[in-house]
């Protein structure tokens, strides 16, 4: 029976961790991090993330702060310009129709609701799931992004959107609706069943957990496809919230399956290449 001492086991993991390293998943410059509102996220928080807390080895800091403006240039998560990459931002006023002319009204800091800023909530300080844009006034108003120059493959998509201005106990589900299509001007989202949806709580405000202070979910994009993302309030909480917070996204590649073939090849091969090097010495 084949058996791997202490020693041999290190040496595959230490050598399945650097193959690992070069899976788009792995790598850093295949995050992009956005914040959106006007407060820049310092120190701790800037690790205080869903995906930061899925992934303990993943320890980039770098987000883009954006406001009601288009931006002219973004980075990936380890400081690196992402020059290929287009953000534009959308929004719709009494309609399911966004449109990417008209960008939402307001960027703001947000963040004045019961135990928000309590020291055990993940909301707290300069948190990305705190400020955010959105359109007034109150209605059916949503508010989203468009983003160009991705890579064709699928993609793990983190996106939080709350009005964190509100009571915890006043909350209303939002709506995060997705589509992977060519360049266009609006982007309809009537019809469309949600990629996901997110009910923040008092509860759930104190940890990232799915469903509750972050959606998550995968799309595919082919050649040329645009990445497409709205958010919208349902309005069946007490406060009867109907518009889109963006609060922050965090857009993560999925490895494909070759490159996982290949860490496992990497890893099967490790004896062999053992034995060559012990005879070689």
């Amino acid at each position: 029976m084949f058996t791997l001492s202490p020693s041999s086991l290190r040496a595959r993991l230490l050598a399945l961790s650097a193959l690992l390293s070069l899976s788009p998943m792995a790598a850093s410059a295949s995050v992009l991090m956005l914040d959106f509102g006007p407060t820049t996220v310092t120190g701790a928080d800037q690790v205080n993330s869903p995906y930061h807390s899925i992934n303990q080895t993943f320890t980039d800091t770098h987000w883009n702060t954006i406001g009601t403006s288009n931006p002219t240039t973004l980075v990936y998560s380890d400081g690196e310009t992402a020059s290929n990459i287009t953000l534009t931002l959308g929004s719709s006023i009494g309609s399911s129709l966004v449109n990417f002319s008209t960008p939402p009204t307001t960027s703001s800091a947000l963040g004045s609701s019961n135990k928000i800023n309590d020291p055990g909530s993940v909301l707290a300080g300069t948190s990305v799931g705190k400020d955010g844009i959105f359109s007034s006034p109150v209605g059916q108003n949503l508010a989203a992004i468009r983003i160009g120059g991705l890579s064709a493959g699928t993609y793990e998509v983190y996106v939080m959107g709350a009005n964190t201005n509100q009571s915890l106990e006043q909350q209303s589900t939002a709506a995060f609706y997705a589509a992977a299509m060519g360049n266009a001007n609006t982007f309809e989202t009537d019809g469309l069943t949600p990629a996901a949806t997110t009910f923040l709580s008092l509860e759930n405000s104190k940890s990232w957990n799915e469903g509750g202070t972050y959606g998550r979910f995968t799309i595919t994009l082919t050649e040329g496809d645009y990445l497409y993302l709205a958010t919208q309030g349902l309005g069946d909480g007490p406060s009867n919230e109907l518009r889109g917070f963006l609060n922050a996204v965090q857009i993560v590649a999925i490895p494909e399956p070759s490159t996982l073939a290949f860490c496992a090849l990497g890893l099967l091969l490790l004896p062999f290449s053992a034995r060559v090097m012990r005879r070689k010495a």
